[in-house]
C-alpha cells in the first residue's frame, strides 16, 4: 500500500487527531510521519490545504488580521 509522507508536525497532528494511524522514522535528524493512503486521507488533505489557503497560512505565513487593533483602546 502507498504511504503519504510529511515532515510537517501541524499536518501530522491534524491527521492523527482525525484518527489516521501513523508511523514515524527519522531522516537526517528530522522526524518523518507516514500515513496509509486512502480516499478519506485524500479528502482530509484537500480540506486541510484549502482551509490553510483561505486563512493565508498555506506557506507557513499568517495573514495579518485586524492589523492595528492591538494598539486600540477598544
Amino acid at each position: 500500500m502507498n504511504k503519504f509522507k510529511t515532515k510537517t508536525r501541524r499536518l501530522a497532528m491534524y491527521l492523527y487527531a482525525l484518527g489516521f494511524d501513523r508511523s514515524s522514522t527519522y531522516e537526517n535528524g528530522i522526524e518523518i510521519w507516514w500515513f496509509d493512503n486512502s480516499e478519506e486521507l485524500k479528502e482530509s488533505l484537500d480540506f486541510y490545504f484549502e482551509t490553510r489557503k483561505k486563512t493565508g497560512d498555506a506557506n507557513g505565513k499568517k495573514e495579518k488580521i485586524n492589523e492595528g487593533r492591538r494598539n486600540s483602546n477598544c
